[in-house]
């Protein structure tokens, strides 16, 4: 459920980022390409970049893993967050 709400949050506040983005500043093409690949770079390197048996425990709850947990969660969700801010920026209506 937590998971979830976490992918839920980085939706939400990144697609009301977005949706303000593009009022404020509907033609700056670059900035939407640069939160694209940074979103998708950000996402991958959780993905790959995340340590698995060289730390793990039969407890999993040792600092090392703690750590390695809330980097692989802040990545996805920031990953999340700006490609939602990408589409949203991107949308258009009518």
């Amino acid at each position: 459920m937590l998971s979830a709400l976490s992918v839920l949050s980085a939706i939400a506040l990144g697609w009301l980022v977005g949706a303000l983005a593009r009022e404020v500043t509907p033609r700056l093409g670059l900035w939407r390409e640069i939160t694209q690949y940074s979103g998708v770079a950000l996402i991958l390197w959780a993905t790959l970049g995340r340590v698995g048996w060289v730390i793990q425990t039969w407890g999993g709850r040792t600092l090392a893993e703690k750590v390695n947990e809330w980097l692989y969660r802040g990545k996805q969700w920031i990953g999340t967050f700006l490609l939602t801010v990408s589409v949203s920026w991107s949308r258009t209506y009518g």
